[in-house]
């Protein structure tokens, strides 16, 4: 805990605490880690070296923590890592060095031993990631390289990570994806791709992920997507593509998703959607299409979509919905239409959706009578 330490008096500090468990030195002012100077301590298993400011550990600092399994470097000022410095913590679960300097992580740090589970990384300075550069850290499950400044993720970046569930690339400055940039961690379920500057992929840059869940890739500068872009990610069920700048969904583009639940393109330039291009998306939920230049709700765009129950077309240029546009739509609750520019509407016009108990059209050139119907029956 706090009390301004700079510095750890010598290699012998700690040698006779061996039934020691865990050791906060969080939030203090040290600013070196010596070879030996947790000697001794056989039996920790959490060490807290976080809210310091280490600029320089030596190599085998870590040495003689044979039990360890959980360390915490994060809010220091580390630049770089030392050579092996982690072979000997084969127990480490948890690795948190967020917060720091660091520019590259390519090194022999870890060998195949290790048994890391999480990998915190976010918010250094790292700018690429080379081929293999995890390889060795077989049991990984969680690596967070967000908040960085990578430019590139070269083919087999990944390698090796067969047990990873969770990659955390956002907040970099990713332009273009390769075709092998995730060749390797075929368990990935979460890929968060977010606040970027991607305009593309290769058309097979996906492929091998058959075990995604949840894609977010929001506020990047997409234009278009293709209909093969994940036509081997069927388990997809949350996907994020708000705050681009999508004009063009090719039909098919999301055929192959027939587990996806919640959908995100909010804030794009779409101006049209193609007919039945939900056809296969039997499970959607929630659809928000708001903030974009759709013009017309055509026939049957969102029909047999049995378990939506939330559409979001808000704010966009629509003039005209067709009847059919929601047939078969059976469970649809709320429906957002307002600051569109709807003029012909009738208070019958939703009657056939028993379930439909919000819609909001405000903003519309209606009848005030149309707009308060709807208000009165949502306050019901």
């Amino acid at each position: 805990m706090s009390n301004k330490i700079s510095v750890l008096p010598d290699d012998n500090t700690f040698q006779d605490l061996t039934s020691l468990q865990q050791l906060h030195l969080n939030k203090n002012h040290i600013i070196k880690l010596s070879s030996k100077i947790f000697n001794g301590l056989s039996n920790l298993k959490v060490l807290d070296v976080d809210r310091n400011y280490i600029e320089d550990i030596e190599m085998g600092a870590f040495s003689s923590l044979k039990r360890l399994e959980t360390l915490s470097l994060a809010y220091n000022k580390i630049k770089s890592l030392p050579n092996k410095l982690f072979w000997e913590t084969n127990s480490l679960d948890s690795l948190y060095l967020s917060r720091n300097k660091i520019k590259s992580i390519c090194l022999p740090i870890f060998n195949s031993k290790n048994r890391l589970t999480n990998l915190m990384l976010y918010s250094n300075k790292i700018q690429e990631i080379d081929a293999k550069c995890f390889q060795d850290l077989k049991h990984l499950k969680q690596l967070s390289l967000s908040n960085n400044r990578i430019s590139v993720v070269r083919p087999n970046s990944f390698f090796g990570l067969v047990q990873l569930e969770s990659l955390d690339l956002s907040g970099n400055k990713l332009k273009h994806l390769a075709a092998r940039a995730f060749t390797g961690p075929r368990r990935l379920s979460e890929l968060l791709l977010s606040n970027n500057n991607l305009e593309g992929w290769d058309e097979n840059t996906f492929m091998s992920l058959d075990n995604l869940e949840n894609v977010r890739l929001e506020n990047n500068k997409l234009k278009a997507l293709s209909s093969n872009t994940f036509k081997n990610n069927p388990h997809i069920a949350f996907f994020d593509l708000s705050k681009n700048s999508i004009e063009r969904i090719e039909n098919g583009t999301f055929s192959s998703l027939n587990r996806l639940e919640f959908l995100e393109l909010s804030n794009n330039l779409i101006d049209a959607l193609p007919e039945r291009i939900f056809t296969f998306c039997k499970f959607l939920d929630i659809i928000n299409l708001a903030g974009n230049k759709l013009q017309e709700v055509p026939n049957n765009v969102f029909a047999n979509l049995t378990e939506l129950y939330k559409l979001h077309l808000a704010d966009n240029e629509i003039k005209s919905i067709d009847a059919n546009a929601f047939s078969n739509s059976v469970r649809l609750r709320f429906l957002s239409l307002q600051n569109n520019q709807i003029s012909n509407l009738s208070i019958t016009d939703f009657e056939q959706y028993a379930e439909l108990d919000f819609v909001n059209l405000a903003g519309n050139p209606l009848p005030t009578t149309v707009i308060e119907h709807f208000e009165l029956k949502a306050s019901q």
